[in-house]
């Protein structure tokens, strides 16, 4: 029986052009593609989907359906995946017995790239199903009026947009030394306090470093304290705390992965961390060290564009919010000076490194930047400099490390005010570009 033919048989028994959009090539037989050509061709040229009798016309019988549409494209995406696995397994096994890893894994990265694809589940819903979705998140929101994403670590930032979900990419943007890695580390705890599972990959420092800081940020001791041995006595309590807590085993599941950045040095390494772990957020420190999948003959901003389109791939497929750190040009800095009294970042999106990608395909942009003076080292400014919906904002955090402090600061700082001059500052910038 055809399990291919027998889809296209329910696919056009329920008539919805949107589904034909589910099915891939690569989900039919060799004996099955004449059909699925047919198919292809006649959406292409019509826009429409032939009835059962076009087919006859061309002498391709179809196999009536055994049950609906959706039965059927889980039926031939299972057979997808066990055929990738089945004609992958004699390489490997071959790699294997002559030793050669090479062949090894470039087999095992073929096998789970056609994984992927016969897995992948895209939807396009029509106006009604959309309609029904938001009924549903809604009536959800009502009852549980708290409820949110996964959290940003900050409290105005989850008030502006909610924390983020499945097919969110957040991009984290600041000058070197500003506090990149301080942010996601914040993050990646605040996300682990909420009960969530968390996936934090590091490129620019070593698992220890990062793990020195997380440990810092937990018990508010100053990682450069723990590292030299020198925790005071009236410390020490806490740090023996923040150490027993990160050993406990939770009952609300949650838990924090630490992955260097030797065992993940491309997007391809995290999405297959991805589908090992399942975590509810994925954390990338410095992702523009990550390495492309082809890297020859191509400049650094394509590189760069290739690094940031995978990644909101991946958070779709594996429907998983990621937020990765970048960083300012320096074209940036030089604004930033130009303009050291004002109490805006005085940059934008168009000032982020590298290419404009990262800031066309991210949900959430959160600029990073010093204090305003005399406050450039113990203090923080962040703006969410664009937002998937509602207002923009600003904010004002500390900097302090003896003890650690990140607290946003509320006396000096009114969300309401900085977001007035953040958006004011926004409007200058385009208008400084139109002239």
């Amino acid at each position: 029986m055809s399990v291919g033919l027998s889809m296209i048989s329910a696919l056009l028994a329920e008539g919805r052009v949107a589904q034909f959009r589910l099915i891939r090539e690569n989900h039919f037989t060799e004996d099955e593609l004449p059909a699925w050509r047919l198919l292809s061709d006649y959406h292409l040229r019509h826009g429409g989907l032939p009835t059962p009798q076009v087919f006859a016309e061309n002498g391709i019988t179809l196999i009536p359906a055994s049950g609906n549409f959706s039965y059927h494209v889980d039926r031939v995406r299972t057979r997808a995946v066990y055929t990738a696995v089945r004609d992958n397994i004699a390489p490997i096994q071959n790699a294997l017995a002559t030793m050669n890893m090479d062949d090894a894994v470039a087999a095992m990265n073929t096998m789970q790239e056609q994984v992927s694809r016969a897995r992948t589940n895209d939807s396009i819903l029509d106006i009604a199903e959309w309609s029904r979705l938001v009924r549903e998140g809604y009536d959800d929101a009502h009852i549980l009026p708290d409820s949110q994403g996964v959290t940003l670590g900050f409290e105005p930032l989850n008030r502006l947009t909610n924390g983020i979900y499945p097919g969110d990419v957040v991009a984290i943007v600041a000058r070197p030394g500003i506090g990149k890695t301080y942010t996601i580390v914040h993050m990646a705890l605040a996300a682990w306090q909420e009960g969530r599972k968390v996936l934090l990959i590091t490129k620019e420092m070593t698992d220890a470093q990062i793990a020195y800081r997380m440990v810092g940020l937990y018990s508010r001791i100053d990682p450069a304290f723990i590292k030299r041995g020198q925790v005071s006595q009236w410390m020490w309590p806490e740090f023996q705390r923040a150490l027993d807590e990160f050993q406990l085993e939770h009952d609300d599941g949650r838990s924090l992965y630490l992955v260097g950045g030797r065992v993940a040095n491309s997007v391809r390494d995290i999405d297959a961390l991805v589908q090992e772990i399942e975590p509810d957020v994925v954390l990338i420190d410095a992702s523009y060290l990550l390495k492309p999948e082809n890297s020859r003959n191509r400049s650094r901003h394509e590189m760069l564009a290739d690094i940031g389109e995978g990644i909101k791939e991946m958070s779709l497929n594996r429907s998983v919010p990621v937020a990765h750190s970048v960083q300012f040009g320096r074209a940036a800095e030089k604004k930033r000076k130009t303009r050291s009294g004002d109490t805006s970042l005085g940059f934008g999106l168009d000032m982020i490194g590298g290419t404009d990608v990262v800031g066309q395909i991210a949900t959430l942009v959160i600029g990073i930047a010093e204090g305003v003076r005399p406050h450039e080292r113990t203090q923080r400014r962040y703006a969410l400099l664009k937002n998937r919906e509602g207002p923009l904002g600003m904010f004002t955090t500390n900097f302090l490390f003896a003890p650690i402090n990140f607290d946003v600061v509320r006396d000096n700082t009114a969300l309401e005010r900085d977001t007035e001059e953040h958006n004011q500052n926004l409007v200058q910038n385009m208008q400084d570009r139109t002239q």
